[in-house]
């Protein structure tokens, strides 16, 4: 556990790609779980697009929920001109 909190500390024992996204599709509610799919629109030539299905992540309701809460707290520090750290 980090010093001063109650959450261990993140590793990563594997090498675990970045995944660029360009939008989500909309979220699933799978009763005390969260589905939530990512896409990164491509073109294919000009005037035409595709959207690429890149990850989907499950989470619990709960874990959910908190991250929500951080997401808020940015969103909400960066419309009053704050800079916040993200943690």
């Amino acid at each position: 556990m980090r010093a001063n909190s109650k959450e261990p500390e993140a590793i990563e024992p594997a090498f675990v790609t970045d995944t660029f996204a360009t939008g989500m599709l909309p979220i699933e509610d799978l009763g005390d779980f969260i589905r939530i799919t990512f896409y990164a629109d491509r073109a294919i030539y000009p005037g035409r697009a595709e959207r690429v299905i890149v990850s989907r992540v499950v989470w619990s309701r709960a874990s959910f929920m908190a991250a929500h809460q951080k997401v808020r707290a940015l969103v909400d520090a960066e419309a009053s001109g704050k800079v916040v750290p993200i943690r």
